[in-house]
């Protein structure tokens, strides 16, 4: 079976799993694991990344295949998302013969964490990653990232600070002007919209106020007019995520 056959193959299974109860069986199964706290127990890079694994192989494939040179994201916790772009960055300039020193992670965060910083620190990747602490849609640290991604061809902005819908929509409408067409904005957490009632206790975020509902606000601002589309393909292949309707592309 060569590339193209096994590509084939795999279209059609995911044909099927929205016809099989596949994506059905899949969300029981995730809201069950959300009750026990599963997606603590995993780490990247010796840091807990706190994201459900199927999310992480999402990343992952989102990193590889658009091969950007610098990734910005919002929100840093415990750093292990920040271990897994740099990571992944730094074997894809392997892979390529580049230089890993010429791409670079950027983490923001409120309050950033000592032990990640000297986790970072005291690594091989410390000149690729640079850590900011404040707001992550404050105006001097927009436009110190704004003259940062210019001089990058290729950018992946995740957004997984705050979730509460006015926080993720001012995000959006931040970064979304830094990006090129074939750029990706990863918004995570969106799944909060299809949580079941009893695991909606958060008390700043919950169904029809959360990442999910500032993406389609945030659309919808554009109308026919797109400058971005959903990518949904993970969701369909996979079943289980944090970030359904949630990986947008820059189109034009």
């Amino acid at each position: 079976m060569n590339d193209q056959q096994f590509a084939a193959k795999v279209q059609g299974i995911v044909a099927a799993n929205g016809n099989n109860g596949f994506l059905e069986t899949a969300k029981r199964w995730h809201d069950a694991s959300r009750a026990y706290s599963y997606q603590y127990l995993f780490r990247w890079g010796g840091r807990p990344i706190i994201q459900d694994p199927q999310d992480v192989l999402a990343l992952q494939e989102v990193l590889w295949t658009s091969n950007p040179t610098l990734v910005v994201e919002t929100g840093v916790a415990r750093g292990g998302s920040i271990m897994l772009s740099a990571s992944l960055l730094a074997a894809r300039a392997v892979f390529d013969g580049a230089d890993p020193r010429a791409r670079c992670v950027i983490g923001i965060d409120l309050a950033l964490n000592a032990e990640v910083e000297e986790h970072l620190r005291g690594s091989g990747f410390a000149p690729m990653v640079s850590l900011l602490q404040g707001s992550s849609t404050a105006p001097e640290l927009v436009a110190q990232l704004r003259a940062i991604a210019a001089r990058h061809a290729r950018k992946v902005f995740i957004l997984d600070s705050d979730h509460t819908h006015e926080h993720v929509l001012a995000e959006l409408r931040c970064y979304a002007p830094l990006l090129s067409p074939g750029d990706h904005l990863l918004v995570l957490d969106t799944g909060i919209e299809f949580m079941p009632e009893p695991q909606q206790t958060h008390p700043r975020w919950r169904r029809g106020s959360n990442p999910y509902t500032a993406v389609q606000a945030f659309l919808a601002e554009h109308g026919n007019d797109a400058l971005f589309e959903i990518d949904d393909s993970h969701y369909h292949r996979f079943g289980i995520t944090c970030a359904r309707g949630g990986f947008l592309r820059r189109v034009r």
